[in-house]
This record gives C-alpha cells, sequence and structure tokens, in this order.
C-alpha cells in the first residue's frame, strides 16, 4: 500500500567532505561558556563553522586559505583576558560519517532558533500556541522534535509534532502542600522533573536541601555570593520567599563542563523559580482531565500532516532561509513516499476448536467471549473476596456476574466464596485480613479497594506476590458502582482470574514447536532509587500459550549480568520441564528498555551472557535478539482520498526509512479510535535462525496478539508487555523477588 511518512529529502546539502579542526587555548581552560565565546567571535572573520568545545568543523577553508593552522588572539569583554587560539587542521569528516549528521543537526537546531520557538531541555516548543485548561491549571505547548539521519538511500530529516505539558504551580506550592511534612514533600518532588522559569531548561530532582534558603552562599571564582543574588544578577529574577529550602538536581554532563568550578555535583535550584511539569498520579488518574488533554495530544493523522505542513512553511523564513543558504543546506518541503505491506490478520482459536476472524480494520475479539470459551480452562475451587461494608451491595451483584461469566467460559469458579466485609478502608486494614487469608491457602484472593490511590493495591500485592505467593485480583469499588459497564467488566476479570490460575484464554496456529520466545524490561524501583528490576518472561509450550517468569533486582551492571545468566538458566530449565527435557531449536528474545546509546552495551554484554548459558549448559540453540523500541518519533499516514489516515493493523515497513547498517522493521499492530497509531520499531542486533526477514516480521506480528489482559492486539509482542507489567508491579509496589510458587502463573495480569 502506499504510505507517506514525515520525514523530507535533503535536496541540497554542504560539501561531501568537512574539514575537521584541533582547537586550543593559551592560557588553557575548561570552562566550556568562555571557549565557545571566543571561538564564535571570530565566525565574521574565518567563516560558518561548528565549534563543540574542542573540535571546530567546517565545510569551507577557514578564511578562504589554506595554512593547516590557524592562530588568533580574542579578548575576553568579561574578564579582559587576552587568549590565543591555536586551530590545526587534523582531519577530515565524510557524508556517510556519524559526525557529518551530526554537524548538521546542529546547523538544523541553529535554523530552529530562528523560528521564535522557546527552547525547552533540547525540544523546542511555541508558548504563543499554548492551549490553556484552565480548569485543570494546565498548558500544552506545541512544538516540534527533529533530527537528521542517513536512512536506506538518502539522508531525511525527520520532524514530529509533540506538547509539552505545563502546570500553573510550581516546586515551591508542592512544598507547602506537604504542610510541613518533609518526606511527603521529598515524595512529592524527587524524581520529578521541573522547567526553570528564566532559561526554560529542565532537571530531574533528586533531593531538597532542607537547612539552605536562597540567603545561602556560596564559592564562585573565589568570591562569596547569595543564591538570591546570583539569579538577580544573572537572570533579573527576583525571589520573593527567601525561607523556603532549596533543591538539588543531577546536571547534565555538558553543564559539568561548563562550569569546572562548581565543586558539587549537582545544580542548586529555587523551588519558586521551578514550574511543575508533566502529570501528578491524581491527575493521571482524572478520566476528565485525561480526556481533555487527549482531545489536542492525540492528533488526528490528517491534522498531523497539517501541523507538518505549517512547520515546512515556517521553515521560509528569511533568517532560516540565510542561514540555510550560508550551508548551502536544503530540505524538501514533501514527505516522503514509499510502499508498505499489510499481513493477514491472525484467527484467534478458542476453546472447542472454534475461530474468530477479527476485521481488518478492528483487531479485537472482546466481543467473542460473551459466548465462547478459553481455549484451555482452569478451576477455582476455593477463593475469598474482601471488600469495604460501604462496597457490600456492588461486591455481592458482582460476584454473581463473575460467576455467571465464568461459567459461560468454562472457567470452573465456585459460587460462594469466603467474604470479609471491613468497618475501614485503611490500608494497614487489608494488609491485615489478606494476611490472614493466605494462611487459609485459597486458590485466588479478589480485593475490593476503595480506589486506585495505590496504596491499599500494594499492601495486598506486597502480601501476596511477595510473601505467601498466591494469585491476587484487585478490583476498585468504584468500577463495580457502575451499572452500565459492570456485566463487561465481569467478564474481563473472569478472564484474567482464570489466566493467573493457568488458563490459556485462545491461541493462534503458528509453527512453532521448537521455538522459545524470552521477553524483557526494566523498570527503576520507585523506593530504592539506586535499584532497577528486570523482568525475564519466556514461554513454556509449543502454542507460546504458557510463561515462565523471574526477576532481576540489581543496582549496578555487574549485578545484572549475574542476574541475567541466573534467569537465563532458569528460563531453559523451565522450558525443558514442560517439554519432556527436549532444548528449544530456536530462542527469540525482544529486548524493550534500551536506548539509542545502550545498544552496543546490550550486544557486547547481554548477548554474550547469554551465550555463556548456552555453553555452561552444553547447547547449542540457534538465536535471535531484538531491541524494541516504542518511543519513536517515526509516523505513517495512508491517503484516504483527499485527506490522511492511519495504516491499518498488520502493516509493515522495511525500506526507505529503515537504516543501512542495520536490519531492523517497523510493525503497526494496532488500529485505534483517537489519533495517530504509533509504530514500534525492531532492530535485530543478533540473529542466527535462518528465520527469513518476512517471516520475522510476521512472527512478531502475531506474537501482538496473545497478551491475555486485552483481547485485541498490543504495541510490542506479549512477552514484552508481560515483563513491563511485572517489572512494574515489583518495582511499585512489592519491591523485593516475587514468590517462586507462581513463577509458571501470570499472577501479575
Amino acid at each position: 500500500m502506499e504510505l507517506h511518512t514525515n520525514y523530507f529529502a535533503v535536496n541540497n546539502m554542504p560539501n561531501s567532505r568537512m574539514e575537521q579542526w584541533r582547537v586550543d587555548f593559551k592560557p588553557d581552560s575548561d570552562n566550556m561558556f568562555l571557549k565557545k565565546r571566543l571561538v564564535n567571535s571570530l565566525m565574521t572573520e574565518l567563516g560558518h563553522f561548528v565549534f563543540d568545545g574542542t573540535l571546530l568543523y567546517t565545510f569551507y577553508k577557514l578564511a578562504g586559505g589554506d595554512d593547516p593552522r590557524v592562530n588568533r588572539v580574542v579578548t575576553d569583554p568579561e574578564s579582559n583576558q587576552q587568549y590565543t587560539i591555536v586551530m590545526k587542521l587534523v582531519g577530515e569528516v565524510h557524508s556517510d560519517e556519524t559526525r557529518y549528521l551530526l554537524v548538521l543537526n546542529i546547523i538544523l537546531r541553529k535554523c530552529m532558533e530562528h523560528l521564535k520557538l522557546a527552547k525547552v531541555g533540547r525540544e523546542f516548543y511555541d508558548p504563543l500556541g499554548e492551549v490553556a485548561l484552565k480548569q485543570w491549571k494546565l498548558q500544552l505547548w506545541p512544538g516540534y522534535t527533529t533530527s537528521i539521519r542517513q536512512h536506506e538511500t538518502k539522508i531525511l530529516l525527520n520532524c514530529d509534532t509533540k506538547f509539552k505539558i505545563i502546570r500553573e504551580d510550581n516546586a515551591l506550592h508542592v512544598l507547602k502542600e506537604a504542610r510541613g511534612n518533609k518526606l511527603q514533600a521529598e515524595a512529592n518532588l524527587i524524581g520529578k522533573i521541573v522547567m526553570t522559569v528564566y532559561n526554560n531548561k529542565t532537571y530531574r530532582i533528586e533531593g531538597v536541601k532542607w537547612t539552605d534558603t536562597p540567603n545561602s552562599t556560596f564559592e564562585s571564582k573565589g568570591k562569596s555570593e547569595s543564591f538570591a543574588s546570583y539569579y538577580k544578577r544573572r537572570y533579573d529574577a527576583k525571589i520573593q520567599e527567601t525561607g523556603q529550602p532549596l533543591l538539588s538536581a543531577k546536571p547534565r554532563e555538558r553543564d559539568f563542563r561548563r562550569n569546572p568550578d562548581q565543586g558539587e555535583h549537582y545544580v542548586v535550584l529555587v523551588p519558586e523559580l521551578c514550574r511543575m511539569t508533566g502529570l501528578k498520579d491524581d491527575q493521571r488518574a482524572n478520566f476528565r482531565l485525561m480526556s481533555d488533554i487527549a482531545e489536542y495530544t492525540r492528533t488526528a493523522p490528517g491534522a498531523k500532516v497539517k501541523a507538518l505542513k505549517q512547520f515546512c512553511d515556517r521553515f521560509n523564513n528569511p533568517k532560516v532561509l540565510a542561514e540555510m543558504k550560508a550551508w548551502n543546506l536544503e530540505f524538501s518541503s514533501r514527505m516522503e513516499q514509499f510502499k508498505g505491506r499489510v499481513l493477514d490478520g491472525q484467527p484467534i482459536i478458542q476453546g472447542g476448536g472454534s475461530q474468530f476472524k477479527y476485521k481488518a480494520d478492528n483487531p479485537d475479539w472482546g466481543a467473542s467471549f460473551r459466548n465462547a470459551k478459553l481455549y484451555q480452562t482452569a478451576t477455582c475451587s476455593k477463593w475469598a473476596i474482601v471488600y469495604h461494608d460501604r462496597d457490600a451491595g456492588s461486591t455481592k451483584n458482582f460476584i454473581k456476574l463473575l460467576v455467571k461469566s465464568s461459567q459461560t467460559m468454562g472457567f470452573q469458579l465456585a459460587a460462594n466464596p469466603f467474604e470479609v466485609p471491613l468497618k475501614d478502608n485503611k490500608a494497614n486494614t487489608y494488609g491485615k485480613e489478606v494476611d490472614a487469608l493466605c494462611k487459609k491457602q485459597p486458590n485466588m484472593i479478589v480485593v475490593v479497594v476503595p480506589n486506585n490511590k495505590g496504596d491499599a493495591y500494594s499492601v495486598v500485592k506486597k502480601i501476596c506476590c511477595g510473601e505467601q505467593g498466591i494469585p491476587s485480583q484487585v478490583v476498585t469499588g468504584t468500577v463495580l458502582g457502575k451499572e452500565k459497564i459492570i456485566a463487561s467488566v465481569a467478564v474481563k476479570i473472569a478472564i484474567q482470574m482464570a489466566t493467573k490460575l493457568g488458563a490459556e484464554p485462545w491461541k493462534l496456529n503458528l509453527p512453532t514447536k521448537t521455538l522459545m520466545i524470552v521477553g524483557y524490561d526494566t523498570f527503576h524501583d520507585t523506593v530504592n532509587k539506586k535499584k532497577s528490576v528486570g523482568a525475564l518472561i519466556s514461554t513454556t509450550n509449543p502454542d507460546l500459550t504458557r510463561y515462565f517468569s523471574t526477576v532481576c533486582i540489581h543496582e549496578s551492571n555487574d549485578e545484572l549480568q549475574v542476574s541475567m545468566k541466573q534467569a537465563f538458566t532458569r528460563a531453559l530449565e523451565a522450558y525443558q520441564r514442560n517439554n519432556a527435557g527436549a532444548v528449544p531449536e530456536r530462542i527469540i528474545v525482544y529486548r524493550d528498555g534500551v536506548s539509542e546509546g545502550q545498544v552496543r552495551y546490550v550486544k557486547e554484554t547481554e548477548i554474550c551472557n547469554i551465550r555463556a548459558v548456552f555453553k555452561n549448559l552444553k547447547i547449542e540453540p540457534k538465536l535471535a535478539f531484538i531491541i524494541v523500541n516504542k518511543r519513536i518519533n517515526t509516523r505513517f499516514y495512508a491517503r484516504k482520498g483527499a485527506d490522511f489516515g492511519n495504516p491499518p493493523a498488520g502493516t509493515v515497513i522495511d525500506n526507505t526509512v529503515t537504516l543501512p547498517e542495520r536490519y531492523d522493521f517497523f510493525v503497526i499492530p494496532q488500529n485505534v479510535r483517537q489519533g495517530t497509531v504509533n509504530p514500534t520499531s525492531y532492530n535485530v542486533i543478533e540473529d542466527t535462525t535462518g528465520l527469513k526477514p518476512d517471516q520475522m516480521q510476521l512472527l512478531t506480528y502475531s506474537l501482538c496478539h496473545l497478551y491475555f489482559n486485552w483481547p485485541g492486539t498490543v504495541k510490542v509482542p506479549a512477552v514484552c508487555q508481560y515483563a513491563h507489567k511485572l517489572a512494574n508491579l515489583i518495582g511499585q509496589s512489592v519491591h523485593r523477588q516475587p514468590s517462586d510458587r507462581l513463577s509458571d502463573l501470570l499472577y501479575y495480569l
């Protein structure tokens, strides 16, 4: 099918050869601001160049000369200090090198600075185009993210629209909301992203400096100065409340280089001058608020394309054109067009051999479970339900609907659970009752919590998953009170409960008898900040519908390597237990949670660790290792008459916008009812399986059908989604190794 994408060709480029000059200073200085200021003052004399603090890049001879060494004497106007700048030609960079593209991106960012946009972090936003959500005290700033990169046959500019959520409150408001409770204040601030009002920079808060105030002093260049005086002098920012504590934030590496005199490795911020970004947990849980935000942020394909055209028009301003002309740079104003493929939908096989074939424009089979049976069922002869007294009526109605739904789908759920009504809804009360119930060894414990704030949920999961090893199901009382949806909710929860006890709701017809699929994802522990939680999920049967899970809690990369070897060994042992001692012929690992800069590390360590496990077990399965990336800026559009729409589920793209040095492809596994669909990127960094690319793509898309918590396709292969759920559960609520009794069950759904 014909597709358009948010990539634009580079029509004209600077010379394919770029000179690289080494720049030294006499006397030497570590101050990056100073060095850039001094060198950039020579641009009028020497011509256009890009200077990173050590190396200078130019597409032309400096000042038109052929001399491989250029010396200049410059006086710094701030200190009146005289410096000799020595520039020496040290090499050439060609258009197929990463550094060449890096310089093009720097030039692009210079052009962006002429568009009257606010630079927030490394992105550009338009405060003049803000959307004010006054009822929620929020602002949405529209913006752009851009990058230039070599793709299959040519260099392309990628541009995507985005929004920055800006709250009207600042960090000082958050401190005051804690009402003197320091632990609560720190919990509300540490780890959050703030934006400074005086220069739109973003920082992640590391701590609160309770003993320091704006009147506290610090040493800079041998002089003592208060923070209040510094911010007034440097940014003309007047601080109103001088008694507020200060915040510490971890600076970026480039901030260290710019401020070498800074003794401690943190940036000190004034709460009053830091606007909060993002949303609070209670805001995310507010359906109406999220719907209002989505009305603007979930932009339809036609509106996305229109915004891209406006971006191209915006680039046609005199300053931008002059900047690009100076570099002989020109971008196309037409989106790239190419062909994509659409894979056929997968028949969903349910109990009794019945099949459900979803429509091409709607890969969702939830409605079929009103009458269909589970492919493989489960039994729950002994279960308990805990609820608050005020939810007694809705809970009893829910029990009836739950039992009825279970009977229809073949899930053998006892009709009379042991009921435990509570007099209060404190988290400790729930914990006490659930702990007592666990000693009676029920098959399942269902807990109706008052709301989704998470306190009671965490207590229940910590006891059931971490201590006792009993499957649990948590439901909010507010949901049970909604008469219009409670019947469908009961169906979904019945499927969840059955799955947690070992049922297989559906399967696909896949030729995978000797195949093992592994998913791995990570999550930073919300309590033990220095620790990360890695979750490994692996299939244990030919239908890829039964799973083994294990958790790696680690602090350093060394700990991770040891944990991953142990986890992979346990996964292979679980496969053998379930397959009469047989070893998988092929293993495909889908690795989520990896940034662009970590790919090399993953290849050099994690794959080596997996092969070390093979060697230790004296087995030789064929291996594929695939990096999964959902957070990408690539978008695809299908022409629909005069407008644009989303490509259908099953669309695969493996040309034009893929990368020449990689074996990569994109899959669109879902249809979305609102906004523009986000594709998922797959980077195959290791493959000895012998599978052809189209077989790998079809398998990847098929695996997106096997996430049993949703009767439809999901964004990533099911093992990745399961790993994500498990890592989040342990990192947010349990904070310890889960019980081994649960390792063969999908208890974390």
